[in-house]
């Protein structure tokens, strides 16, 4: 099965593409695509009861007039009837991005205040690497949190799930009431200044 889907995908990268590539090479990612999702089926087979309820869904939401479109990757139905909400990542990647007033990677964050769910988890597919990484109100997934003051630390004053919905509410209302304000002032998150080859423009 895990082959199937990996020639699947490799079939679906256009001719010229795959041409350009060469047979070779086509064939060591197939091997490679098929290790690693043999190795995350593992990891799914961990997990307790789920079912996957939607894929590559569609949201929208409103904040502060701000009109925003969202696609989630992954809807999770869980055994109690909660939802988590999973976003696919080949890299690794920390809770605190989720966190404070500008945080750096807010999809999962808009989704949670955007729908009735119960989970947010990042799913890391890496080589000998594969995890979860998230926060729920119940047992979800290994690498799902239910401790939330601890999972969260000083990132956020949040004791628990609700509480930190209600702050990524605040926070990113914020957010989206300062770009519709015009804010356009350079105070660009720190990570950022890594990749930008503009730094002599900063002021």
């Amino acid at each position: 099965v895990c082959e199937r889907a990996a020639r699947q995908a490799l079939e679906a990268v256009p001719a010229g593409l795959r041409q350009l590539v060469g047979m070779h090479c086509l064939e060591l990612e197939r091997r490679r695509l098929t290790a690693l999702l043999q190795e995350w089926l593992q990891l799914e087979r961990s997990r307790g009861e789920f079912l996957v309820v939607h894929r590559e869904q569609p949201v929208e939401l409103q904040l502060a007039g701000l009109r925003l479109k969202l696609r989630v990757d992954r809807v999770d139905e869980l055994a109690d009837g909660g939802r988590l909400v999973i976003d696919y990542k080949s890299g690794s990647n920390k809770l605190k991005d989720w966190l404070g007033e500008r945080p750096s990677q807010p999809q999962l964050p808009l989704y949670g205040i955007a729908a009735n769910v119960q989970g947010l988890a990042f799913a890391e597919v890496r080589p000998r690497a594969s995890r979860f990484l998230g926060l729920a109100t119940t047992d979800a997934a290994p690498g799902v949190s239910t401790d939330i003051a601890k999972s969260v630390g000083r990132h956020a004053a949040a004791t628990s799930f609700d509480t930190l919905l209600q702050a990524w509410r605040r926070d990113l209302t914020a957010l989206a009431e300062s770009f519709l304000a015009g804010d356009a002032q350079v105070d660009p998150l720190g990570s950022a200044c890594q990749y930008c080859g503009l730094q002599a423009l900063c002021r």
